[in-house]
C-alpha cells in the first residue's frame, strides 16, 4: 500500500533526524579526549607535591630516590642508553651496567636539584595513549626563564613507568646513548664503568 506524500515525507524526515542524531553522537565519541588514567593524575600531583616540599640537602637525596624507586624503569633506560652494544655485554656486565646507571641517574638528579635550589614544579599537564603518556611541566626558576621538563611513561601489566625524561626539549636516554655508545667503542666496557662510577665534586 502506498503512503500518502504527507506521510511519506514525515516518515522521511524521522529517518533523517535520526541518522543526524546516530551521526552526532558517533562523531562526538570519536574526537572526544580521551580520560586521563586515574594512576597517571595521581603521579603528577604527587611528583609536583614533593618536588614543591623540597628545602634541605637531605629533602633532595630523598626526593631523587623516591623518583628512581618508585617509578624510572632503570634497567629499560639503562638499555635504551646503549642499544648497539647490549648484545656484546655479558649477563654479568649487564647487572654491574644496570646497577651503575642507577646511581650515575641518581647523582644526575640530585646534582640538577642542587643546582636549583630555589626551583618549584609547575602545573602538569597529562597526554595519554592506551600506552604511552607524557607528563609535561615546567621548572620555575627564580629569576631565570621557565624550563620545560616532560616524563615520557609507557603502561606495564600494573602500573606506568618513566622510560625517559626531556629536559628543555632535550632526551636524557637520547643524549646519553651518544656518549655511552662513544665510550664503549673507544674504551670497551671498563671505560664504561669507569664514567659511570665518576664522583662528583
Amino acid at each position: 500500500m502506498r503512503l500518502p506524500a504527507r506521510d511519506q515525507n514525515s516518515r522521511s524526515a524521522l529517518w533523517i533526524g535520526c541518522f543526524l542524531l546516530c551521526w552526532n553522537a558517533a562523531f562526538n565519541l570519536a574526537h572526544a579526549a580521551p580520560a586521563t588514567p586515574e594512576k597517571l593524575t595521581q603521579i603528577a600531583a604527587e611528583l609536583r607535591d614533593k618536588a614543591n616540599r623540597i628545602v634541605t640537602d637531605p629533602d633532595r637525596m630523598d626526593f631523587a630516590q623516591w623518583v628512581l624507586d618508585s617509578y624510572l624503569d632503570t634497567p629499560r633506560m639503562a638499555h635504551q642508553a646503549l642499544p648497539k652494544s647490549w648484545d656484546a655485554l655479558t649477563p654479568q656486565q649487564r647487572a654491574r651496567y644496570q646497577a651503575a646507571f642507577a646511581q650515575y641517574l641518581k647523582n644526575h638528579v640530585v646534582q640538577a636539584i642542587i643546582k636549583y635550589p630555589q626551583f618549584k614544579l609547575d602545573a602538569i599537564d597529562v597526554l595519554a595513549s592506551s600506552k604511552t603518556a607524557y607528563l609535561m611541566t615546567r621548572f620555575l626558576l627564580p629569576e631565570h626563564t621557565p624550563v620545560k621538563f616532560s616524563l615520557r611513561l609507557y603502561k606495564t601489566a600494573t602500573d606506568w613507568k618513566v622510560e625517559d625524561l626531556q629536559v628543555g626539549g632535550l632526551s636524557l636516554t637520547g643524549s646519553l646513548r651518544q656518549q655511552f655508545e662513544e665510550i664503549f667503542a673507544r674504551h670497551g666496557f671498563d671505560g664504561l664503568m669507569e664514567k659511570l662510577t665518576q664522583v662528583y665534586p
